[in-house]
């Protein structure tokens, strides 16, 4: 039996013991932590492939004067997402032309074994980008890969580039690079205390 005290908010055993409903609410969360799977979050571009998307879309899929937006974006004067966005605008091809660069991005052949091996021991996988979903989910499809993923949409017109946008009613949502990478983590902490995480641009966490 449990007495809970109405001025005090706290609750005491037949032995007299009292106890805080809000320690046992805290001890009662960080057991839900314990129990719960681990969360891998990883970033796409550069840590699950070796290369950046952008950069193979700047040398070979735009015109050599198109305007230097990623320079841009180190000087300040435009903010990550904005820079992706209007250098993606630039891009021309089809979705074979565009995809056949995409695959150059160098994803480990092995990555869906390694994915579904991490998930068979229990691990919960979430991929966080910044770039776009467009190219990141047919990367992903083409290694049989299941996986939550957060990044900005975007639609492949040949005439008039990959077509990326903000990602408003996402819950990560961040107008300077479209996904809060931080926000994706803090989640996962919230959620469970074992957290990893894999990154490599400034995107990613500080």
């Amino acid at each position: 039996m449990k007495i809970i005290m109405p001025h005090t908010g706290e609750v005491a055993s037949p032995g007299g013991i009292r106890y805080n409903r809000q320690v046992l609410a805290m001890h009662a969360r960080q057991h839900a932590q314990l129990d719960c799977a681990p969360v891998l979050v990883t970033d796409f571009d550069g840590t699950v492939a070796q290369h950046d998307f952008y950069q193979l879309a700047r040398a070979q899929l735009v015109a050599p004067d198109t305007p230097d937006y990623w320079e841009m974006f180190l000087r300040g004067e435009l903010a990550h997402f904005e820079a992706l966005r209007r250098l993606f605008t630039h891009i021309r091809g089809d979705e074979a032309r565009v995809m056949a660069v995409a695959q150059q991005m160098g994803v480990d052949p092995q990555l869906g074994q390694a994915m579904r091996r991490l998930q068979a021991a229990g691990w919960e996988i979430v991929i966080a980008s910044a770039g776009c979903a467009w190219y990141i989910r047919r990367l992903l499809a083409e290694q049989g890969v299941d996986v939550a993923l957060h990044a900005n949409p975007g639609t492949l017109d040949p005439e008039r580039g990959l077509l990326m946008s903000l990602p408003h009613d996402s819950p990560y949502y961040a107008p300077t690079t479209g996904i809060d990478k931080v926000a994706v983590v803090r989640d996962a902490l919230a959620r469970c205390r074992r957290v990893a995480f894999a990154g490599d641009g400034p995107p990613d966490l500080p």
